[in-house]
């Protein structure tokens, strides 16, 4: 058979590049008799599938230590920009209670305390709620 004449379903040794029919595991690791199928069709094969499963995970396992460290930043970040919203206001607060001005500070300064404590308590609440939802040993559906 001449290369021109080489189907979809065949390869240039004349066989089929399909693996043998109900052969086909579930799961991402080929069994050893189809790779080895495999690399009599094509030489080189299954070293071939081998290496991509491996980068594949690699590649995986990069993609969640970068989600896990997103995770753990981004209320890092939060927390950085909230102490330097709390410092301006408390120190803009300070500055008009020098200058004389106690109405204004007083709306600053304890309009800021009470976002606090507000947003403390929230959550606080939001950490506690998924532990009073969840069933007793024992009761599960």
């Amino acid at each position: 058979m001449d290369k021109a004449e080489v189907t979809g379903d065949q390869t240039a040794t004349g066989g089929s590049a399909a693996p043998p029919k109900g052969e086909f595991p579930e799961g991402t690791l080929s069994l050893p008799k189809i790779l080895e199928h495999y690399a009599t069709m094509i030489p080189g094969t299954g070293e071939r599938i081998l290496r991509l499963v491996e980068e594949q995970s690699a590649h995986r396992k990069q993609m969640e230590t970068k989600a896990l460290e997103a995770q753990i930043s981004i209320p890092k970040r939060g927390q950085v920009f909230a102490l330097a919203v709390t410092l301006t206001a408390l120190v803009s607060a300070s500055f008009c209670a020098y200058v004389g001005q106690p109405v204004p500070a007083s709306v600053i300064g304890g309009g800021t305390l009470v976002c606090l404590a507000a947003v403390f308590l929230s959550t606080r609440r939001e950490r506690n709620l998924p532990e009073k939802n969840k069933l007793p040993e024992g009761n599960e559906q």
